[in-house]
């Protein structure tokens, strides 16, 4: 038989779930940089046209060609990651906020870079005759776009819930005074006794 649920547990419970949040959060936050930093790196589209000359040029563009702002979104998030979790109170929610604005702006580039990779890959042509360039992009962007939204997730719950969370140095914080307990009453009935036996009541 189970015994029932008390004070102490439900406040155990608050407390892991107040040591869990910023954790959480501050992983959300870097797993979104770090799925942002692979997708800018990778081929996001690739094509061939003939030359002038003779023969055919290979053109590859990556991530940060055809939408440079990703890497420093990405950097961006994981510096953010570190400061959401060093601070709390309301800095946290502040961080937290930055963290929401700079994973939507990931989200809002990512998702123009299927437009962009024509213009990009013509920009890397030396064959004077091209002025147009038909390809569909690698579904890259498709990543950065998720890591945009996981830290847009996750700078929303330091918003709203951050307030509450532990700092870094908290578990090194000085813990709080106890008060010492009360003098239990004396009994003067027997105080009186003790005196009538000739014994010290305070012994």
């Amino acid at each position: 038989m189970s015994r029932p649920a008390t004070a102490a547990d439900d406040a155990g419970r608050r407390r892991g779930r107040v040591r869990s949040g910023p954790g959480l959060s501050v992983l959300a936050c870097a797993a979104g940089a770090v799925l942002i930093l692979i997708a800018q790196a990778a081929v996001w589209a690739n094509a061939d046209i003939p030359r002038a000359t003779g023969g055919v040029e290979h053109l590859v563009v990556h991530g940060h060609d055809v939408e440079p702002g990703l890497r420093a979104i990405g950097v961006a998030l994981l510096a953010l990651a570190v400061a959401l979790l060093a601070t709390r109170g309301w800095l946290r929610r502040v961080v937290g906020l930055a963290v929401a604005a700079v994973g939507a702006a990931g989200i809002a580039v990512a998702a123009s870079g299927p437009g962009a990779t024509g213009p990009a890959l013509l920009h890397r042509a030396f064959a004077p005759t091209v002025h147009s360039l038909s390809t569909g992009p690698n579904p890259w962007w498709v990543l950065a776009v998720v890591g945009g939204v996981v830290s847009l997730a996750a700078g929303l719950a330091a918003v709203v819930w951050g307030g509450s969370w532990g700092g870094l140095g908290q578990r090194y914080d000085a813990p709080a005074a106890v008060p010492a307990p009360a003098p239990e009453p004396t009994d003067d009935a027997a105080a009186w006794r003790s005196l009538d036996r000739g014994e010290d009541p305070t012994a």
